[in-house]
């Protein structure tokens, strides 16, 4: 049986790689959400100004769980940003 920190790590890297690169800076510490809100991979879970969350997006056709996950900054998972524009100015 795989332990069920394994997964979630597992989980939280093949969401992470969703993410949008930012030239110039490391894809593994940093990336970009679909809204453009930069976020960082040691802050996941946090509410900081670049923590983020895995969002469940059921409006995307997909045929495996995976791709309806996504990496989302978390002030607009949590519907305080505005999901048309960017929640943090960089």
């Amino acid at each position: 049986m795989i332990p069920n920190a394994l997964v979630e790590r597992l989980l939280r890297h093949a969401v992470w790689h969703k993410g949008g690169e930012i030239p110039g800076y490391n894809a593994s510490l940093f990336r970009k959400d679909e809204f453009g809100n930069w976020i960082a991979w040691d802050e996941y879970g946090q509410h900081s100004d670049l923590g983020w969350e895995i969002d469940h997006h059921a409006a995307v056709a997909s045929d495996s769980v995976l791709g309806h996950l996504r990496p989302l900054h978390w002030r607009v998972n949590a519907g305080v940003g505005s999901k048309r524009q960017a929640v943090l100015a960089r």
